[in-house]
């Protein structure tokens, strides 16, 4: 069975598998952080700084690996991030923006939403060079 977007829908059983629940507008997978293990998979990640952040030139290093994800380069990311880096680079924003850098060099982001039971991640790239070493991986346990 296919959904609107010719997807085959979940069958009840991967539904239990990954706790999807149901709520009002959205359905999100739901993860006991406190039980949640994050192996690093390479001792290279040890070298990785992983960053919040807090500069509109740091946001931009963060919208140009994202923007980076698609062949050819989405310029329409990089102008979201420059319309709105003063709303996402304001204290209390309920987004945080993170960026791991490797001898100086950005190479993969997160960007979470945290409120008070729950937290939501978005726009997890690596760049295609540092790939399939752990680093999203890394990032995602710094964020939690």
């Amino acid at each position: 069975m296919l959904d609107l977007f010719g997807r085959s829908k979940r069958n009840d059983s991967e539904v239990k598998e990954f706790q999807i629940k149901k709520s009002n507008p959205t359905i999100f997978i739901y993860l006991n952080i406190y039980y949640f293990e994050c192996y690093e998979f390479n001792f290279e990640l040890e070298l990785v700084e992983i960053r919040r952040v807090y500069t509109c030139e740091e946001l931009s290093e963060f919208a140009k690996i994202n923007a980076m994800s698609w062949d050819p380069l989405d310029v329409n990311v990089l102008d979201f991030y420059e319309q709105n880096q003063e709303l996402f680079l304001e204290e209390n924003c309920p987004l945080r923006f993170y960026l791991g850098f490797t001898d100086g060099i950005p190479i993969v982001t997160c960007e979470a939403s945290y409120d008070k039971d729950t937290v939501g991640f978005y726009n997890i790239c690596t760049r295609q060079e540092f790939r399939k070493r752990g680093y999203a991986s890394h990032i995602l346990k710094c964020a939690l």
